[in-house]
């Protein structure tokens, strides 16, 4: 897959969770696909940033992959950033593919019973 933007820091400050570790999004694609690699922290201050790097993605590919194996922390704001991700994708035709959430992730989702919502990759 050919790099859109090499790593882009969404935010600074290392989210609010506070451990020093800002989100951070690199976006590659081919073709209709969008594989978006998140590192970091996804929570109150970091998710207005995922949905604005996502949401254009979802508008132009007809699959958006997120690559969460990076991901050290999710509270219930970056939970709702991929519930309004998903919707956004749904309404314009386009996969959303959550890849290799960690295993508290897929707790959150089928505790919230939303795990049916979503295609989840190992």
């Amino acid at each position: 897959m050919a790099p859109i933007d090499s790593t882009s820091q969404l935010v600074g400050a290392g989210g609010l969770h506070g451990d020093g570790l800002p989100l951070s999004c690199r976006v590659t694609t081919e073709g209709g696909r969008a594989l978006v690699r998140l590192t970091g922290e996804l929570d109150l201050a970091t998710a207005p940033e995922l949905i604005a790097c996502v949401e254009p993605l979802a508008a132009t590919r007809r699959t958006v992959v997120l690559d969460l194996s990076e991901l050290t922390f999710c509270d219930s704001s970056g939970f709702n950033a991929f519930v309004r991700l998903q919707r956004r994708c749904r309404n314009n035709g386009t996969d959303l593919v959550l890849h290799a959430p960690p295993p508290t992730l897929l707790r959150v989702l089928q505790l919230a019973y939303a795990d049916h919502m979503f295609r989840v990759e190992p």
